[in-house]
């Protein structure tokens, strides 16, 4: 798939990337996690796909929209991203004390639902539990609870990967899900992901 600039079989797909950008995620992770996001939204874009990228502290915040093409625009907006878990990106939401996974999970969801494809996949990358803000707290914004009414709904497929050690919690919320101990392995696990998505969507 990464060598391709088609998929060889038509199959109406579409792909948010939502980012953990909490403080938690300051250094190595988001190094990585960035350049993943960059090599991930230049592949489906080149093969033609629509694909999103997303961040969340205690709001989503748009890196890539639907009906935006990979620009250096984009590209630099996605690189952003170190600066963002740092509070210090230049016109920024910047509050990384939050990581608000439940209300911006289902925001993202909601939005991937919106889109007219076939199969649409929510892949969500965090490396530490849910700490709500206080303007999303209530039990009515509990990821469990939140991931399983998108789950009844059967409208968007959710993927949940845990970046760097201590990340099984990913196991509990999500069904599909990934651990990586090491974040510089999340190039390779995110082509094999993909490429396993693409090839096997009902698996899902």
């Amino acid at each position: 798939l990464w060598d391709r600039k088609t998929i060889p079989y038509k199959r109406d797909f579409c792909f948010t990337l939502l980012i953990d950008l909490s403080g938690s995620m300051r250094g190595e992770k988001i190094r990585e996690t960035f350049r993943a996001a960059i090599l991930t939204a230049e592949v489906l874009s080149r093969v033609g796909l629509q694909m999103e990228v997303l961040g969340f502290q205690d709001e989503l915040l748009e890196f890539k929209s639907f009906e935006e093409t990979f620009s250096d625009e984009v590209r630099a907006r996605i690189a952003g991203m170190p600066a963002e878990v740092e509070d210090k990106n230049p016109g920024g939401h910047n509050q990384s004390d939050w990581n608000d996974d439940g209300y911006c999970v289902q925001q993202a969801a909601t939005r991937l639902a919106a889109r007219p494809a076939k199969d649409r996949f929510l892949v969500v990358f965090s490396d530490g539990l849910p700490i709500p803000s206080s303007a999303h707290s209530g039990s009515q914004w509990d990821l469990g609870n939140i991931l399983k009414k998108i789950e009844e709904k059967k409208e968007v497929r959710q993927i949940g990967l845990g970046l760097g050690s201590g990340t099984e919690h990913v196991k509990k919320f999500y069904r599909n899900n990934a651990v990586i101990p090491n974040v510089r392995d999340l190039p390779r696990a995110m082509r094999e992901l993909f490429q396993n998505i693409i090839e096997h969507p009902d698996t899902y």
